[in-house]
C-alpha cells in the first residue's frame, strides 16, 4: 500500500462511516477512477474498504449487514462473471473446422470423429 492509500485509510477510518467518493476525491486531490481497481491494479481502496450506494466505508467500520451485502453483491457479480466465462467456453469448444471429411477442434487442431 503506498502512502496516499495509508493516508485515505486514515481519514475513512476515523470517519467511522460512510464517506461519498466525490468528497475523498476532493479531498485527496485523486480522481474516483483511482479508488477502484483498473485491469489487475488494485485501487487506491480495494484493500480496506467497501461501497455502497452512500460511499466508501472502512471494512472495519462496517457493521455485519454492510459486509454481507456488499459481499452478497461481490458474489452476485463473480457469479454472473464465471457463468458467461462458461457459456463462452462451451461455445468455442464446440466451434469445429471442417477439413474435407475430416473434423478439426478449433484450438488444438485434434481430428474429432463422427459416429455417422
Amino acid at each position: 500500500m503506498n502512502a496516499l492509500a495509508a493516508q485515505i485509510e486514515t481519514f475513512l477510518r476515523a470517519s467511522g462511516g460512510w464517506v461519498p467518493s466525490a468528497v475523498i476525491c476532493s479531498e485527496f486531490n485523486v480522481g474516483e477512477r483511482a479508488l477502484r481497481a483498473i485491469d489487475r491494479k488494485p485501487g487506491l481502496v480495494s484493500e480496506f474498504a467497501i461501497s455502497g450506494d452512500k460511499g466508501l466505508k472502512h471494512v472495519e467500520n462496517a457493521t455485519t449487514g454492510e459486509w454481507l451485502r456488499f459481499k452478497a453483491r461481490i458474489l452476485y457479480h463473480a457469479t454472473g462473471e464465471l457463468r458467461r466465462l462458461w457459456a463462452l467456453q462451451r461455445r468455442r469448444h464446440g466451434l469445429q473446422r471442417r477439413r474435407g471429411q475430416t473434423l478439426l477442434e478449433k484450438d488444438t487442431g485434434q481430428t474429432l470423429f463422427s459416429m455417422s
